[in-house]
């Protein structure tokens, strides 16, 4: 086993480290609006997938949730406030 190959294994052997290039594509694909919220779901969900890779796409849509969810709870509040609001 060569050097390069020793690098990329982690310490329990079984799961290969994802290479820097992998996270630019995975990065660039989550960038792009439908496209990456499909990918998160298929990397999140896909039991193929690196085990890195599978736990960052599961923790990018946790935090996607609890974002959309505040969204939603401020425009509910936004939206009381605005139809209270009489001239």
């Amino acid at each position: 086993m060569t050097t390069i190959e020793q690098q990329t294994k982690t310490a329990a052997g079984s799961e290969e480290v994802v290479l820097l290039r992998d996270w630019v594509v995975a990065l660039i694909l989550m960038a792009i609006p439908v496209v990456g919220f499909i990918m998160i779901l298929v990397w999140s969900f896909s039991a193929g997938t690196n085990v890195n890779l599978r736990n960052f796409a599961r923790a990018s849509l946790i935090v996607v949730s609890i974002v959309l969810f505040l969204y939603v709870i401020l425009f509910v509040l936004i939206g009381m406030a605005a139809s209270s609001y009489t001239y």
